[in-house]
């Protein structure tokens, strides 16, 4: 038969022919019939493994094929769609003349951006987080400062804190984020380039459009306020956060043995996260989505250009160079019962000048309207304190404390 008629076949003939000696002609024919068959479905087999590899492969190859469009479509994009913001029109530093060097343009240095971001809580339109920040595109390095919530500042409220001027202004009908933008200017002695008021909850919009951020989360974090709609339930530890969680842990602020500088320290660590998930050559095909997440859940003076050249910005940026500092001072300052963040002056100028001026000259105290406490008494950089220490909420007539001045801050730089 032809089945043994095969170069390989001839060692067996032998045997073959005895196991087969007692079988019948037609048992014979069937035996070689079912070889045939099974030697079909091994051929069969082997072909079909064949096909669905090359089908594989040829997806793998569509599959890189359409990530290297989408990843060389992003960066045509943000290459040709893009403008930078244009920069603060004022005359530079306040109450100084500025003299322009050889580096620089109108006393700046080029290719410094600076802004204002402003994370609102729509119930309340509450300003818990507020940062103020300097990319330079030519050093390519990023600084962000938070100003922490209850920060005293200079002004007419009865309510002296930097969060109280946007909610305040709301509710009256004012200028809020011009406002805001005013108070901050007088604590850095120039006019930022732009400001981004963030709805909290895109927060958890881009994290779900990022995969998720994984995040050690520092304590156990439990809390209820029925008020807020907000309910907190999470243990510490590593975990891949989605978007709700990772806005519960930007907002919780309860058992930081911190308190508020602490949890504006996880904030800076839970940011930097989110930037690195966000900047992950794995995400470069949602930036058109990223970009709608900010466009539509913010209130901003950049265009989409504008944010198109942040990000493109954002991409040459290394992590290591992206540095968050928190404004130093006294966070357990309390006036009339309520809690305040004391400013070091001194120190937070030279913050300022090192990390976030775009300035050539130094920012003095002769540029800033700031107040800080000392040994129980108010200096402020102007000498005065709009309706004195009985002005405050909460004042019951008396001084804060007994005998509390007001008098003018002197540098101890001199």
């Amino acid at each position: 038969m032809q089945g043994y008629d095969n170069k390989n076949s001839g060692k067996r003939r032998a045997d073959d022919f005895d196991r087969y000696d007692s079988y019948t002609e037609d048992e014979l024919y069937e035996e070689e019939i079912s070889r045939k068959h099974s030697k079909a479905d091994e051929i069969v087999a082997k072909k079909k493994k064949e096909n669905i590899m090359k089908k594989r492969r040829k997806k793998a190859l569509i599959v890189i094929l359409i990530l290297a469009i989408l990843i060389a479509a992003a960066f045509i994009l943000l290459e040709i769609f893009t403008e930078a913001p244009d920069i603060s029109d004022d005359e530079g530093l306040k109450n100084v003349d500025i003299n322009v060097e050889k580096g620089v343009t109108n006393g700046r240095n080029n290719g410094m951006y600076t802004f204002l971001v402003v994370g609102r809580d729509k119930v309340g339109n509450n300003t818990d987080t507020i940062m103020v920040g300097r990319i330079d595109v030519v050093n390519k390095t990023l600084n962000v400062i938070s100003i922490p919530r209850d920060t005293l500042i200079n002004s007419n409220y009865n309510v002296k804190k930097i969060n109280y001027i946007y909610p305040a202004n709301v509710n009256t009908g004012g200028d809020a984020i011009g406002s805001l933008c005013d108070a901050v200017s007088n604590m850095l002695g120039f006019n930022v380039d732009n400001y981004i008021v963030v709805d909290i909850q895109a927060a958890a919009e881009l994290v779900d459009c990022i995969g998720g951020v994984e995040f050690d989360v520092p304590v156990d974090m439990h809390y209820d306020d029925p008020g807020q709609d907000l309910h907190i339930d999470l243990d510490a530890g590593l975990q891949t956060l989605n978007g709700d969680n990772a806005v519960k842990v930007f907002r919780f602020r309860n058992t930081y043995a911190g308190g508020d500088i602490e949890r504006i320290g996880v904030q800076h660590d839970l940011l930097m996260a989110i930037a690195k998930q966000t900047l992950s050559l794995g995400n470069v095909p949602n930036i058109g989505e990223i970009i709608d997440i900010v466009e539509n859940n913010t209130e901003t003076d950049l265009t989409a250009d504008n944010i198109r050249f942040y990000i493109k910005a954002f991409l040459t940026i290394d992590k290591e160079d992206v540095q968050f500092f928190t404004m130093p001072g006294d966070p357990y300052g309390c006036i009339y019962g309520m809690s305040y963040v004391y400013p070091d002056i001194d120190a937070w100028l030279d913050m300022v000048n090192e990390y976030i001026s775009p300035y050539v000259d130094k920012v003095t105290v002769e540029n800033v309207n700031m107040a800080t406490v000392s040994n129980g008494n108010f200096y402020t950089t102007t000498g005065e304190l709009p309706g004195g220490v009985t002005s405050f909420m909460f004042a019951d007539g008396s001084s804060f404390p007994a005998g509390a001045g007001v008098y003018k801050f002197q540098s101890s730089k001199g």
